[in-house]
């Protein structure tokens, strides 16, 4: 399940950086179903955080994939808020 949850949290790393290349590439103009792409990555990112959580405090899991999964996926969830800031940021200035 830690391989699982690490790969989820990498994938949606990936699939933001792509969306934020494309949205500098072409000036923030974007149509509406990046934003969708954008949302779904983020919920792919805090179930894969959740699922991340939950091998945590399973006392049967060890190893180094579930101290990995963990960090990536708060790497990732961070990420995402940290682009949902910016981009409220902008709105509001």
């Amino acid at each position: 399940m830690g391989l699982y949850a690490s790969a989820a949290g990498i994938l949606s790393m990936i699939c933001l950086l792509i969306l934020v290349v494309a949205s500098s590439a072409l000036s923030g103009k974007l149509p509406s179903y990046a934003s969708g792409i954008g949302y779904l990555s983020f919920i792919l990112a805090g179930f894969a955080l959740y699922l991340s959580v939950n091998l945590w405090q399973d006392t049967d899991a060890y190893g180094p994939m579930v101290h990995t999964a963990i960090y990536v996926n708060i790497a990732a969830v961070a990420l995402h808020g940290l682009v949902f800031l910016i981009g409220c940021f902008a709105l509001l200035m």
